[in-house]
């Protein structure tokens, strides 16, 4: 059955959660098992592939810093993510398809296509609400010792996918809302 707006997005979340606590549960299942690059490399996901050259330019001051925040994001624990958390994809009972742009990424990477498809894109709710959105969904399911890999890499991945809304009026907004909050948490 179809769910419509805040069914889907609390869907999402949930199910978004259940990957995560499944992650965690199989920890060591997943660092022991030979998992190919292609469903690992976060630079190589559909989603990113055509904007994150653009948004690392807008981001990053040069190279050096792309690759050690990078760096960073690659140490950080990779979970199973489906990747493609849109409404389209979610049906009531968890039920979820097109599973075509799983992968095992880092954290923080479902929740921020979550927000971008079923939030910004659809113009829901305001940016200034990024923090306590992340805060009122996650903070209780992500361990501690994630939290914050988490945040910086949902601010990373969020940033990425804002460079798909270059020709919305409130592009400019949302991207320098998300570039000042990502600047801030990282420490640059």
């Amino acid at each position: 059955m179809a769910l419509i707006g805040e069914e889907k997005k609390e869907e999402a979340i949930e199910i978004s959660k259940i990957l995560y606590t499944w992650s965690m549960t199989n920890q060591d299942k997943i660092t022991a098992s030979p998992i190919p690059k292609k469903i690992t490399n976060f630079r190589k996901y559909s989603r990113f592939h055509s904007v994150i050259d653009t948004a690392r330019m807008h981001l990053f001051k040069n190279d050096d810093e792309i690759l050690a925040f990078e760096k960073r994001i690659d140490q950080s624990r990779k979970i199973l993510a489906h990747g493609d958390l849109h409404a389209g994809n979610i049906f009531k009972d968890n039920t979820v398809i097109d599973w075509d742009g799983c992968g095992f990424f880092p954290i923080g990477l479902d929740p921020a296509v979550i927000h971008y498809y079923l939030i910004v894109e659809n113009e829901i709710e305001p940016v200034e609400s990024l923090d306590n959105w992340l805060i009122t969904h996650y903070k209780n399911n992500v361990d501690a010792k994630d939290w914050g890999d988490f945040e910086i890499n949902f601010l990373y991945f969020s940033y990425i996918q804002s460079f798909k809304l270059v020709n919305k009026e409130y592009f400019k907004q949302y991207n320098s809302a998300l570039k000042e909050v990502f600047l801030e948490k990282w420490g640059k």
